[in-house]
């Protein structure tokens, strides 16, 4: 401490105000030096860092050696001070540590034990409810076997029962099967004698008809050549007896005037010629044509056919015109109800504010009703215009598949059209009347078969007699629905053969 705070001297006393000043800022030092001393507790600094005192007078040597041992023993104790104090620190923080460790684990002790504390008590109250549950238990076990006796002595009495049920439910099965196999027997047979009776109809009738148009083309191709034989016989008449007024008129004055006439007779004679040998070119191309179709389809009535076919063809012609109109009218109809929805939305967008009159709200109706029926006439011209599209693609594949076959081909029909509207229409003078008659005479036949069978059954006696519901089910109506069912090829062939 002498050293940090040397004693005055009688020079020092004496300084003036500047070394006074002076003073000052060596106590602001030293204050600042003994701070770091006590925070850092090193004494090595105040050696380096200390205030040295140097006296004007030189000290002797003596003294000064004096002064260093004295300065040296200073050090040590310091030192010794200074670790001291520094250890009791640490020791003290250490011991510090250790308590706040030992109360931590005292609190997690008595948190633990406060827990095994808690679950113990809940594991004694589930043991006792546990203990409960199994006296109930206990006594629901008595109550189910119980009761599983009861249930076992039921299922007993019960197999027993479904046992006789399914043997009364077999014999019933068994008895329904053999009535069920019965009336299917009576009802094939009903049906198979119906059907017996409409195929022998139809069978009659196609040999009736086959014969009555062989006999009519019979009656046609030599009626054609009686008419073409009469026809030679007075063209060839005709001819000689020209020639002859020729030899005897060449011998008179009139020989230019007969040889005129004779040439255009001659003429005349030359253009029947080729349009009979055209006529009969054309019959023998229909005769061929027809020949071809026999053998290769077996089919009799080909004029029918082809007349069918170009039927078809000018409907199918008047039909699109039809859909090209009727598409010009719905196209037409578009455009007014595009126009009567824009005058709607115009009337639509009018704001709520303005008032309307009476008669544009009377017009706004009209409107209204007239676009419903628009629309309706829309929808129904739309529905007859998908059936015709699909009428007309029906034809178009019916076509189709008849330009397969190489004998009767689109290219064939064209080219010799003309030929066969002609012979077509010769064939419908001559068969629609024929076909008429027919088609009366078999609808008196039907009508006299129906009495028939009605007088035939009226006559049969009750016993021989089938039983009600037989006979209500075997009407008329039932042949005449079956009537209309096609009959198979095979079936009519075998007929034919035998």
């Amino acid at each position: 401490m002498d050293i940090l705070f040397p004693p005055k001297s009688a020079t020092n006393k004496r300084r003036s105000s500047s070394d006074f000043k002076k003073a000052n800022l060596n106590l602001t030092l030293r204050e600042r030096q003994v701070r770091k001393l006590t925070q850092e507790k090193n004494s090595s600094q105040i050696l380096d860092t200390a205030y040295i005192y140097k006296p004007s007078s030189h000290l002797p040597s003596t003294d000064m050696n004096e002064i260093s041992t004295q300065l040296t023993v200073l050090k040590k104790t310091f030192d010794k001070q200074c670790s001291e104090f520094t250890k009791r620190d640490s020791f003290l923080c250490v011991l510090k540590s250790e308590l706040d460790k030992i109360t931590a684990v005292e609190k997690r002790q008595a948190m633990f034990k406060e827990i095994k504390l808690l679950e113990i008590k809940s594991l004694e109250d589930e043991v006792e409810k546990t203990k409960s549950f199994q006296a109930q238990e206990e006594d629901n076990k008595e109550i189910f076997l119980h009761v599983l006796d009861r249930m076992r002595t039921t299922i007993v009495h019960l197999k027993n029962q479904t046992h006789s049920y399914k043997l009364s439910l077999h014999k019933k099965s068994f008895s329904l099967l053999t009535e069920k196999i019965l009336v299917n027997k009576t009802k094939e047979s009903r049906a198979r004698t119906a059907n017996a009776l409409t195929r022998l109809k139809s069978i009659a009738e196609t040999q009736k008809n086959e014969e009555k148009k062989e006999v009519h083309e019979l009656e046609k191709n030599v009626e054609k050549r009686r008419v073409a034989s009469t026809n030679r016989s007075e063209r060839r008449k005709k001819q000689a007896e020209i020639v002859e007024k020729a030899m005897i008129e060449s011998q008179s004055s009139k020989l230019e005037e007969t040889r005129e006439k004779y040439f255009i007779n001659k003429l005349w004679y030359s253009v029947t010629s080729l349009r009979f040998q055209k006529e009969q070119n054309n019959s023998k191309k229909f005769e061929d044509a027809h020949l071809r179709i026999k053998l290769a389809t077996g089919i009799k009535d080909v004029p029918l056919f082809v007349e069918k076919f170009l039927t078809r063809e000018k409907s199918y012609r008047e039909m699109l015109i039809s859909v090209k109109e009727k598409e010009a009218e719905l196209n037409k109809y578009k455009d007014k109800i595009e126009r009567m929805q824009k005058e709607i939305e115009k009337f639509s967008s009018i704001p709520t504010d303005v008032k309307i009159d009476k008669t544009s709200k009377m017009t706004l109706q009209r409107l209204h009703k007239e676009m419903r029926e628009l629309l309706e006439k829309k929808s129904c011209i739309m529905q007859v215009y998908d059936k015709v599209g699909e009428w007309i693609q029906r034809i178009k594949n019916k076509l189709i598949a008849n330009e397969a076959d190489s004998v009767f081909t689109t290219e064939f029909v064209m080219k010799e059209r003309e030929t066969f509207r002609e012979n077509f229409d010769d064939l419908k003078a001559a068969v629609i009347p024929i076909l008429k008659g027919i088609n009366r005479a078999r609808f008196i036949e039907e009508n006299k078969k129906k009495d028939k069978l009605k007088d035939i059954i009226e006559d049969l006696p009750e016993h021989t007699r089938v039983q009600r519901r037989f006979r209500r089910s075997f009407d008329d109506t039932e042949l005449l629905g079956l009537e209309t069912e096609p009959i198979p090829d095979d079936f009519v062939r075998k007929i034919k053969k035998n």
